[in-house]
């Protein structure tokens, strides 16, 4: 017999959220939780200068969204957060990792 709670029976709650990569940059949207990163292919950083993350339509980030952006900053070049919104910042900065990336409110032009 089936519980109530059992996954099976129910459908999967929709992403509020979303990653877009590309070989130079990532576009964050929305909430970045555990169903997020799962879901999302992120490439990594490019192979020559530093990835730009565009999180500037954040509005939730939990551990995994933190993880995901640790990935990235364990690149040789820091990565460069684009127009971050102050939730995402908070959070980063209450996890000692604000140091870890160069914050930008524009990208730069090539």
């Amino acid at each position: 017999m089936a519980h109530e709670s059992d996954p099976a029976t129910y459908p999967p709650v929709p992403l509020h959220g979303g990653l877009r990569s590309s070989p130079d940059s990532w576009e964050l949207w929305g909430e970045i939780d555990y169903a997020v990163v799962e879901s999302a292919q992120p490439r990594p950083g490019p192979a020559h200068g530093a990835l730009h993350i565009d999180a500037s339509r954040v509005t939730f980030l939990d551990s995994a969204g933190v993880s995901l952006l640790l990935l990235a900053a364990s690149a040789p070049l820091r990565p460069i957060i684009l127009g971050c919104s102050d939730y995402a910042r908070d959070v980063l900065e209450l996890a000692g990792a604000s140091d870890l990336f160069v914050w930008s409110t524009t990208r730069p032009s090539a």
